[in-house]
């Protein structure tokens, strides 16, 4: 984490400048701050609402082709795309609550799951 942090940081201040740790640690927050702030403009935004459409239309394939659900349940977009700052070199990680825990619904989405992840691998 410290390596990242140092190397966003690198990024943001010119070159000429050492980087102490006491420097580090009182600008850390600061150009955090400023870096959430330029991730999250329209296009990162723009970004993340396409991609979370085209997960959504291969959550739907999938589940076009298999038996309707057993339960409500609702698919959670996690970590960048969750904070609306998709890149394109962003993990498309994804997360899926349901209403009711059996072992029949556990294996029907571990099924789901598979079968998105299978697709979402295929288009590369």
């Amino acid at each position: 984490m410290a390596s990242q942090q140092i190397r966003i940081l690198a990024q943001i201040l010119p070159n000429s400048i050492a980087i102490s740790f006491e420097l580090y640690n009182n600008l850390w927050n600061k150009y955090l701050i400023q870096l959430c702030q330029l991730c999250a403009n329209k296009n990162t935004k723009r970004m993340t609402r396409e991609l979370c459409e085209i997960l959504k239309m291969i959550w739907e394939f999938v589940l076009n082709r298999l038996p309707p659900s057993l339960c409500e349940y609702a698919l959670l977009a996690l970590r960048s795309l969750g904070r609306k700052e998709a890149s394109p070199y962003s993990d498309m990680e994804c997360a899926c609550l349901i209403a009711e825990d059996t072992p029949e619904i556990r294996k029907y989405f571990a099924n789901v799951s598979s079968m998105f992840e299978i697709v979402l691998i295929g288009m590369g």
